[in-house]
C-alpha cells in the first residue's frame, strides 16, 4: 500500500487537505501526464546547467532564500541559476554573484533545465505552470500533495522558521549540512552608500548619537500591529532626548507618515520613498536600531545586520515567523493564527508606552555595544 506522502498538520484548511489527497490519489496519472509534456527524462544535479527559482516574490520572501544561495551556487557550480521575480523585490538580488540574474518572464527562458519550486506553502502553482511548459527536472516539496508531478522530491521539517525550508531545499539538492547562517545576504555597491549618505546628510543626522530607523506601515492587511500604535511608542522613545528618530517606508506611505509625525507631534524626519532597497540596506547599516513592523524593512535590517525590534505578525505560526537572526527582538504577544474579528482585542494588550520603553532600551544597549566595539 502507497504511503501518504501529505503532512495534514500543514494544511489550515480542511478544503485544501482534501485537494491534496486526491492529488496523491491521482498521482500515477499526474505522473504521466507530466512525462508526456516533458521534452526529456529528468536528469541528476550535476548535469544542470541552466535553472530557475519559483515561489513567493515578496520583499521578505526573497530575503529569506538568500541565505542559502551561495551554497547552491558553490555546490552546483555548472548550473547558471535566475531567479523569477518582479520589482521591487527584484532589487534585493542585485549585484548577487550567486545568481545568473533574474526573470519576470519564463518565456525568457528557452532552455531550462530545472525549476525549483521553493514556497512551503503553495508550491502547487508553480509546479503545475512548469510542468505544463515541459521542464523535465521539477524540484518541490511534496507534503501538500501533487508529488505525481515532482522528479526531485524535498521532504520538509514542520514547522520551523521561514527561511530555514529553504536552507534544508538547498541541503537535501546538494548534501551539504544545513547549519549555516539564516542571516539574509545581499550585495550593495559604492553607488548605494553613496546614496545612503547622502540621505543621511540631508536629514542631518548626528552620528555621535543614536539613531532609530522606524517602519510603522505594511503592505500586509492582517496580523500588523497598527500604525498609530508605532506613533504611541516611537513618542515613548523621544522621551529620551538624545535618540534621533527616522520614520522611512516606500513613496506611497509618505503621507501615512507625516499624518503620524503630526498626530504624536513627533520629532522623527520623514524620509519615504528616497532610496531604493540596497541603498536603504546601505542606510541601516548607519543607523543604532530599527523598529519595525514584521514585513520587508525587518528583513533589510536583518541584511544590513542592525539590531531590529519587530511587532512579528499574528496571523502566521508562532514558529515559523520567529525570530531567526540573534539580532532580532521579537515583542509580538506568544500567540498565533490570531483569526481578524480576534486581532485588535489580542493587540490591545501591548500598551505602546511599555513597547517604547522596550525599543529605547533596546538601542540603548545596541548602542554601548557599537560604542565597545
Amino acid at each position: 500500500m502507497r504511503t501518504s506522502k501529505i503532512n495534514a498538520a500543514s494544511i489550515r484548511r480542511r478544503r485544501n487537505l482534501v485537494a491534496a489527497r486526491t492529488s496523491e490519489l491521482g498521482a500515477p496519472l499526474l505522473k504521466s501526464a507530466a512525462s508526456l509534456f516533458a521534452r526529456r527524462n529528468a536528469s541528476s544535479p550535476e548535469s544542470w546547467r541552466r535553472g530557475v527559482l519559483m515561489g513567493a516574490t515578496h520583499i521578505g520572501d526573497i530575503l529569506y532564500n538568500t541565505a542559502s544561495l551561495r551554497f547552491l551556487a558553490e555546490r552546483l557550480p555548472e548550473c547558471k541559476w535566475y531567479y523569477f521575480v518582479t520589482p521591487p523585490a527584484s532589487q534585493v538580488l542585485a549585484n548577487n554573484p550567486f545568481l545568473a540574474g533574474c526573470i519576470d518572464s519564463l518565456d525568457a527562458l528557452d532552455s531550462l533545465d530545472v525549476a525549483i519550486c521553493y514556497n512551503s506553502g503553495g508550491y502547487w502553482r508553480e509546479l503545475l505552470e512548469i510542468s505544463r511548459r515541459g521542464l523535465a527536472n521539477r524540484v518541490a516539496y511534496v507534503h501538500k500533495g501533487f508529488s505525481g508531478l515532482v522528479t526531485h522530491e524535498i521532504s520538509i521539517n514542520f514547522p520551523q522558521l521561514f527561511p530555514a525550508y529553504f536552507r534544508d531545499l538547498v541541503s537535501q539538492l546538494t548534501g551539504l549540512t544545513p547549519t549555516w547562517s539564516l542571516r539574509p545576504e545581499v550585495f550593495t555597491i559604492d553607488r548605494d552608500v553613496e546614496r545612503a549618505q547622502s540621505l543621511w546628510e540631508e536629514l542631518e543626522l548626528d552620528g555621535t548619537r543614536p539613531v532609530l530607523a522606524c517602519f510603522a506601515t505594511s503592505r500586509q492587511s492582517l496580523g500588523v500591529w497598527p500604525s498609530k500604535n508605532f506613533g504611541a511608542a516611537i513618542r515613548q522613545v523621544e522621551g529620551a532626548r538624545d535618540i534621533q528618530t527616522v520614520l522611512l517606508g516606500a513613496p506611497e506611505d509618505l503621507s501615512v507618515l507625516t499624518d503620524l509625525k503630526n498626530a504624536f507631534g513627533l520629532r522623527a524626519r520623514v524620509a519615504a520613498g528616497k532610496l531604493e532597497l540596497l541603498e536603504l540596506v546601505a542606510f541601516l547599516r548607519r543607523c543604532t536600531s530599527v523598529f519595525s513592523t514584521d514585513s520587508g524593512p525587518r528583513h533589510l535590517a536583518n541584511a544590513a545586520g542592525v539590531q531590529v525590534t519587530y511587532i512579528r505578525n499574528i496571523s502566521f505560526s508562532h514558529v515559523e515567523a520567529g525570530r531567526y537572526c540573534e539580532t532580532e527582538l521579537d515583542l509580538a504577544p506568544q500567540v498565533e493564527f490570531v483569526p481578524a474579528a480576534k486581532q485588535a482585542e489580542v493587540f490591545s494588550a501591548l500598551d505602546p508606552v511599555e513597547i517604547g520603553n522596550r525599543v529605547t532600551a533596546a538601542v540603548r544597549d545596541s548602542w554601548e555595544r557599537n560604542l565597545a566595539s
